[in-house]
């Protein structure tokens, strides 16, 4: 109501029209709601003269009334509890909208106080009283004679109710405006203004959609919130785990390189052992140590400098590598060391020249080549095979063509040894090396054991 109030003495004021007399007595609702303001007849246009300047000099026309609610004329115009300072102190020409303002400011502070300014609960001062303490200062605060009132309604009263004409809403409208903004549940301009008070307002508007929206910000938060802890952590783990593979990569290496540093110290051992053997003239382990070592390429410098006095030591003319994977290997020397012939298990019988141990021929075996034996005449060559025995021709170094000089002897065993005694009987006798040729010591004496000879086709 007191809205509508102020929205109609807005159009007055809109019109140059000043009511002057504000009070309760003065506004009438009607049966479907409508306000009336009523009684204008202390109203005065503002493009006209003021009525007191019309009768100054001229006696008053009554004496002022002694009620604080009736209306005064005269010097001061108005009722005393709803009356502006400037009003009480015959300020004439500071009267004007803000004057009205003030009456309904009064208006409110009465709605909400439940009392009339500067009047008590069951007192009935006078007029003069009612004017004196307008003129010495403001009623007493709102807050303390109501407890639990609405902030912003405080604010509009105190706003409207200010001593300054200056310091009040400078026009009816915008304390209409202010009004309808507190029942609507907006911003307020006389409580506060700004960002922060449009949202508290909004959020007191809409308490739903806010604290939809409350929610939802609050689960993004914490999902964000979880999401980058997850993040953290598995970058932390990603970063725990490639320290840990660095740190296995690591162990690694040293692991490699413990075991470099072991083999080469244990490399070392056997060079300074093979070097130590050689001094003590044992040559075939020697060159077992010492081969391997060099053909590795570990230390090449050092085993060629050993390997040099192993061979200077021994008067040693050309050596072989000895090749594990081609198993076990016997040898022999023809005539004077012109060529040296060589067969083993692969089932290849090589000859080499004497003095470099270079490949000259080499024929395919049809089987294992267990022992060789050349005649001290150096023409022939006894191969002993898994299968027997056959006699070459060492100056042709093959089979010889005329048949009856290519004799194919078995050796006589028992059925019950097995063949297994062929292999031993064929196999060098203990303490002869099979590198180590056997010229010079004459047929092996198990050559002399009985057989028994067929005549085998000639050869191509």
């Amino acid at each position: 109501m007191l809205q509508r109030v102020c929205e109609a003495v807005a159009y007055a004021h809109s019109r140059g029209v000043l009511h002057r007399d504000l009070k309760p007595t003065n506004i009438m609702v009607g049966s479907f709601g409508e306000t009336y303001v009523m009684d204008w007849g202390l109203a005065r246009v503002l493009a006209e003269p003021s009525d007191d300047a019309q009768q100054s000099g001229a006696p008053p026309a009554a004496p002022p009334p002694t009620s604080a609610v009736q209306t005064r004329a005269g010097d001061v115009i108005g009722t005393p509890v709803y009356m502006a300072p400037e009003q009480a102190l015959g300020h004439v020409d500071w009267v004007g909208a803000a004057t009205d303002v003030y009456a309904i400011g009064a208006m409110l502070y009465h709605l909400l106080a439940g009392a009339m300014p500067y009047v008590a609960a069951g007192e009935t001062p006078s007029g003069d009283a009612i004017i004196e303490c307008l003129r010495q200062g403001p009623p007493p605060p709102i807050a303390d004679l109501a407890t639990r009132l609405p902030a912003k309604l405080i604010a509009i009263c105190e706003r409207a109710m200010a001593r300054d004409p200056a310091a009040r809403y400078p026009a009816m409208q915008a304390l209409a405006d202010d009004l309808r903004a507190f029942l609507e549940v907006r911003v307020v301009a006389a409580h506060g203004t700004g960002r922060l008070a449009v949202l508290r307002q909004w959020i007191r508007r809409n308490r739903g959609l806010a604290t939809a929206i409350t929610t939802t910000m609050l689960a993004l938060a914490v999902g964000f919130t979880v999401s980058t802890w997850l993040f953290l952590k598995a970058r932390a783990n990603e970063q725990t785990a490639l320290v840990s593979e660095q740190a296995a990569v690591a162990s690694e290496q040293r692991a490699v390189a413990n075991e470099k540093r072991a083999d080469g110290e244990l490399a070392a051992s056997k060079f300074e052992r093979a070097r130590t053997q050689v001094r003590l003239g044992d040559m075939t382990f020697a060159e077992n140590e010492l081969w391997p070592q060099h053909i590795a390429g570990g230390t090449p410098r050092a085993t060629h400098w050993a390997l040099w006095e192993t061979y200077a030591n021994n008067r040693c003319l050309a050596s072989i590598h000895r090749d594990a994977t081609l198993g076990r290997r016997c040898i022999g020397v023809i005539g004077a060391g012109e060529l040296v012939v060589m067969g083993g298990q692969d089932a290849w019988l090589r000859f080499l020249d004497g003095r470099t141990l270079r490949l000259v021929q080499e024929v395919r075996y049809a089987s294992p080549i267990m022992s060789i034996d050349v005649s001290s005449d150096g023409t022939r060559i006894a191969l002993g095979t898994t299968t027997g025995i056959e006699l070459w021709d060492a100056a042709r170094r093959r089979a010889p063509r005329r048949a009856h000089a290519v004799v194919s002897v078995h050796l006589a065993h028992r059925p019950r040894r097995g063949p297994a005694a062929a292999h031993r009987a064929i196999r060098p006798r203990a303490g002869v090396r099979p590198d180590q040729p056997l010229a010079g010591r004459g047929p092996p004496r198990w050559l002399h054991r009985p057989v028994r000879c067929r005549r085998a086709s000639p050869r191509a």
